[in-house]
């Protein structure tokens, strides 16, 4: 369970290292499966257990054990550079025999201009071993002024949808209010029902059947929500919302709950957000349970771009149903209670089971309204009981 936690925290930092089970009877230890990555973004796992990497410029790596690992896929026609490329991978519950998974990704329409993509594939025909890269079928798009805050995170829910999260649009400050816009896909949180041939948004969905609406969407109010996960115990969605230039957040939508609007762009974290001061919050603006200032402190708790995370549930009793998330340019990884309390600093609890080395963005952290993905030279380990 702890691989999974730590390693969808940490994979925004590059050279990925992840962890393999110790036997039930041993404890914990730090210990590297694999590692050789180029820009990996994302770890997703089939129902079957296994293990995939996603790297930003379109490869999907295969994990299979004693350090070996394959090319599943190739995601082909996608635009790679600064926050663009292959961003997420998802596969359905009935993937052994559907054949389907799907992928978050930027590319470019027919015009040249750059648009968000959901795309579905197939396996190969005759089993599920290999992706097939010219299966690719077209599910949502929508185009983008700006070259940032593509958003990234997908997965499917326990409900059997498909959810994703999209960002603002780019620039800074959300120029166009495409957060607050139901009548925009662009700083949400997006629902929709894949079984069929599309992707159509489900009746449940808290704004179907309105005019003037789009109905895929699930909650709205966001930046850049780049990572997110379900609790596997309750199905509550934990968000981490990349800020501007002074708070970074983790919302939260509880199991059976939606329509909420999480504030930006006048909130940012629990505060007004500074570029707009003496505008109203949103009628009804839920706050994160948790927020951080910007800062260069990981051991205090700042930083300047969350990550996300996942709540835990394992055999450390220490992180028991906590919320254990990481940040990008200070490499801070931390963990709090489910309320958005108790804050502990990670690094010294791992430090217990291996070495625990902090991955810093080599990037300049933001000082201005734009931001860009970058690289780090250090690997990540984790850690699976």
């Amino acid at each position: 369970m702890i691989q999974r936690l730590l390693t969808t925290a940490a994979t925004a930092a590059l050279a990925l290292t992840v962890s393999v089970s110790t036997p039930a009877s041993a404890a914990p230890v730090l210990h590297q499966i694999a590692s050789g990555f180029n820009q990996p973004l994302a770890i997703s796992f089939s129902p079957d257990g296994r293990q995939f990497v996603v790297e930003q410029g379109g490869r999907i790596v295969e994990l299979l054990g004693n350090g070996s690992q394959r090319n599943f896929m190739t995601v082909p026609k996608i635009v790679v550079g600064g926050e663009k490329g292959l961003l997420n991978l998802a596969f359905p519950k009935d993937f052994a025999t559907t054949r389907r998974f799907y992928v978050y990704c930027t590319s470019a329409d027919a015009n040249g201009r750059l648009q968000v993509e959901i795309r579905r594939y197939l396996t190969i025909a005759g089993g599920t071993q290999l992706g097939d890269p010219t299966s690719g079928t077209k599910l949502l798009a929508y185009p983008k002024q700006f070259e940032n805050h593509n958003g990234g995170w997908m997965a499917f829910g326990p409900d059997g949808y498909l959810y994703l999260g999209t960002g603002d649009g780019g620039s800074g400050n959300d120029p166009a209010n495409n957060a607050q816009n139901l009548g925009a896909l662009l700083g949400k949180i997006l629902r929709l029902d894949v079984s069929g041939a599309g992707g159509v948004p489900p009746r449940t969905n808290p704004f179907y059947g309105i005019n003037n609406v789009y109905w895929k969407i699930f909650a709205y109010g966001m930046r850049n929500p780049f990572r997110a996960n379900f609790d596997s115990a309750t199905g509550d969605l934990y968000i981490g919302d990349v800020g501007q230039d002074t708070r970074e957040e983790v919302d939260v939508i509880k199991a059976g709950t939606s329509g909420q609007n999480f504030g930006w762009r006048v909130r940012e974290g629990k505060i007004q957000n500074p570029n707009y001061p003496g505008v109203p919050t949103p009628a009804g603006a839920v706050d994160p349970i948790y927020d951080y200032a910007h800062g260069y402190d990981p051991s205090m708790g700042t930083g300047h771009a969350i990550t996300g995370g996942v709540v835990y549930h394992g055999k450390l009793p220490e992180l028991q149903g906590r919320y254990v998330f990481a940040d990008f340019i200070d490499g801070g990884l931390w963990s709090i209670d489910t309320r958005g309390g108790s804050f502990m600093n990670m690094t010294a609890l791992l430090g217990r089971f291996g070495t625990v080395t902090r991955c810093r963005s080599a990037k300049t952290p933001r000082t201005t309204s734009t931001s860009s993905t970058t690289t780090a030279e250090c690997s990540a380990s984790t850690i699976n009981d």
